[in-house]
Formats: structure tokens, C-alpha cells, sequence
């Protein structure tokens, strides 16, 4: 039902985008609305100068122009939409310890297009000459970064949103340094390590999960700032506010209320979520899917839910209608 892109890159982690040719119309079409949205963002042309310093993605940005027939900065700029405009964004996600490795669950929360979204949902093995550096994701035509993946006995890696005081940092943007983790490091502390430390443009929270037990954390990220958040009682969720960092934010800080700037409710949702998961805890991928299904993890913004394993490489995706999930074929 949905076509997987099979993406070769080299060592360095650098892609080769020719297999978009067969989706060069959708590719243009997302492409043309999401950085028509973005370079309405004030802080696009800082983030889009930073993006211009990463090699591989400016001279990604420059191959995929010639199959799409946009401008390369516009399809940068499609390219960083959570960096520039990530209060438009969501997610909701849990993981939970096994002894075959922990489970990971995400929902993707997006209120920008969400209609071209989920008619483009698209599937992505990115491949290299070493086998064991293969990894999973699931995005768009045209979209070049990673906000979901797994690299099957390596580690696994989920994208929610969040907010600080702080200012855009000089890092890449975040959906390229997610697909360099994939794509160069072999494992969880590895992932762990490189996303406390790596310069970043902007604020976020990570789900890292790895492929032994008692492997799983929450990176909780600013430009500048991070702290490692472990489970309690074999759990972590989060959904759209700090848990450990400050955001900076006067009283009443939405970090403490849960009342983010887009006004979703960060902390209500986190609560009704973990009262949820406290009365059944999912114990197969299937059933964190079947979990994700079910409010307050699912919302009307919601783009699609995903459950996986790294241990296995087992990855679950399911796009409304919700009832035909797309199997990682491992």
C-alpha cells in the first residue's frame, strides 16, 4: 500500500536522492507549500545560513533541485520546518523496558498540511555497502532528514516538540543530525552520548531506545542545554514540555503548567497518558500500536502512530485510517 524508497548513502553518511525521480511531482508540491511556510518564519534565514555549513545537506539540497525544479535554498527550507516552526508540531511517545529489548512508541502530531501529509507518507530504508549500518524511517517526498527511525541491533530514535527561552543555536538542522546518527553510530550509548553533546539549532525532545534491556532514555535538549531523563519502574513518556530542563519562561512557565505556547495541553495529555499506560502496559509492538490508537495519545493533528523494536528492527507504521500498518520488512 505504501511504497518503501530505498536510499543508498556512503560512509560520511551522505545520501544519493535519485530514486526520488519517481516522485519528483509530489516531492515538488511539499516542497513548494512547506517552504512557502517557512521563509515566513523570522527565524528561517538563520537557520537556513547554518544549514548552508553542512555540507551534505546543501549539496543534497542542490541534487534534489534538479529532479524537483525548485530553488536548492527552498528545498533546505522545506527541510527545516521543525527548526523554524516547531510550535506547530506535537507528539506524544512512550517506551517500555522487555527482556527482549525495549518497546517505543510515537505519535506524530503535525497541524501544518496535514492533508498532503498523509496522502504522501512515504517509507525509507537507507542502505549502505556495510549491511549492519542499514536503517528504517518514514517522512515524505522530498523530506531529506529523519524525525523517526530505527537501525535495526543498534538503537532507535523519536522526535517530539518543545519549547525554550533560548535562542536558535549554530547547529545543523535537527532532521539531518537524527539521520547522521542512524546513519554513522553503532550503539545506544554511542546515540545517547552524540545527542547530549552535538550543537543543535533548536529545542527538542528525544526517545532513544537501544537493543538490550534497561536501554532507553529521554534527551532533553536546547541549543546549549541537555539532561538525560532514565525511566521509572521500566516507563518514560513525553509528550511536549521539559521534565528536567527549565524552559526560562516566567511564571506560569508552561515547563511547570504544561500550558506550551501553542496551547495543546502538554502536561494534561502526559497525565492522562501515563494513567493510561499505569492500568496496561503494552508488552508486544503490536500492542503499543493498538496503544497509540486510543485518546489521549491520538489527536485530530495526528499524522500517524508508529511501535517498534531495535532488537528486532521490528517497525510499525500506521497512517489513517489507522487500520493498515506498514511493516519494516526485517
Amino acid at each position: 500500500m505504501y511504497e518503501t524508497l530505498h536510499v543508498e548513502y556512503d560512509e560520511s553518511g551522505a545520501s544519493d536522492w535519485a530514486p526520488l525521480r519517481a516522485h519528483a511531482d509530489a516531492a515538488h508540491d511539499l516542497i513548494s507549500r512547506f517552504s512557502e511556510w517557512v521563509r515566513s518564519e523570522k527565524s528561517w534565514a538563520r537557520v537556513c545560513t547554518f544549514a548552508h555549513d553542512s555540507p551534505n545537506a546543501w549539496k543534497e539540497a542542490i541534487e534534489v533541485s534538479k529532479i524537483t525544479a525548485d530553488e536548492p535554498d527552498h528545498v533546505l527550507a522545506a527541510n527545516i520546518f521543525y527548526d523554524t516552526a516547531r510550535l506547530r508540531c506535537g507528539c506524544t511517545a512512550f517506551a517500555v523496558d522487555d527482556e527482549k529489548g525495549p518497546l517505543h512508541a510515537h505519535c506524530l502530531d503535525w497541524e501544518i498540511e496535514a492533508e498532503i501529509l498523509m496522502r504522501n507518507i512515504t517509507f525509507f530504508k537507507f542502505e549502505n555497502a556495510r549491511k549492519d549500518r542499514d536503517f528504517f524511517s518514514v517522512g515524505w517526498p522530498g523530506f531529506l532528514g529523519v524525525l523517526n527511525g530505527v537501525a535495526p541491533g543498534r538503537f532507535a530514535v523519536t522526535l517530539n516538540a518543545v519549547w525554550s527561552d533560548e535562542i536558535l543555536g549554530r547547529g545543523e538542522p535537527l532532521a539531518y543530525v537524527i539521520r547522521k546518527a542512524l546513519a554513522t553510530l553503532s550503539t545506544f550509548d554511542e546515540a545517547v552520548a552524540f545527542f547530549a553533546q552535538v550543537p543543535l539549532s533548536c529545542d527538542c525532545l528525544l526517545l532513544v531506545t537501544g537493543a538490550h534491556q534497561g536501554e532507553l532514555v529521554v534527551v532533553e535538549r536546547t541549543s546549549n542545554r541537555y539532561a538525560v531523563r532514565r525511566p521509572d519502574a521500566g516507563l518514560l513518556l513525553l509528550t511536549n514540555h521539559y521534565c528536567v530542563i527549565r524552559s526560562g519562561f516566567s511564571a506560569p512557565a508552561y515547563v511547570e503548567t504544561g500550558h506550551e505556547p501553542s496551547g495543546r495541553g502538554s502536561r494534561e495529555r502526559y497525565c492522562k497518558s501515563m494513567e493510561q499506560l499505569s492500568r496496561r502496559l503494552p508488552r508486544t509492538v503490536e500492542s503499543c500500536l493498538s496503544v497509540l490508537a486510543e485518546s489521549p495519545f491520538l489527536q485530530s493533528s495526528t499524522i500517524w502512530r508508529s511501535a517498534l523494536r531495535a532488537s528486532s528492527g521490528q517497525f510499525l507504521v500506521a497512517p489513517p485510517p489507522f487500520n493498515s500498518p506498514w511493516h519494516s520488512p526485517v
